[in-house]
């Protein structure tokens, strides 16, 4: 399967994160903060070679928030590069 190949670190084209943000409409954004969970402890084992973005602190600080809207909110802040981000904006 296509799964079995693609990681966190898996670049994504525009065209395709467009594509999955008009089909993911229906998803809540307690769905989008566990896929920023699932992300932020994927980047915490294993990051771009060269990466100097501290993951464990972003994800400590993350867990402090007590909405999920700023804890989403927050990934974005401080991610602003990220797929994830590019993605959460787009469904926003």
């Amino acid at each position: 399967m296509l799964s079995d190949y693609i990681t966190h670190l898996t670049a994504i084209p525009p065209y395709i994160l467009q594509a999955l943000a008009f089909v993911s409409e229906h998803l809540n954004q307690n769905v989008h903060l566990q896929i920023v969970e699932h992300r932020l402890n994927s980047h915490r084992k294993e990051t771009y070679a060269g990466s100097k973005t501290d993951y464990e602190t972003i994800h400590k600080q993350i867990t402090e928030f007590e909405s999920v809207e700023d804890k989403l909110n927050h990934y974005k802040q401080n991610l602003t590069k990220d797929v994830l981000t590019e993605f959460l904006t787009l469904v926003e």
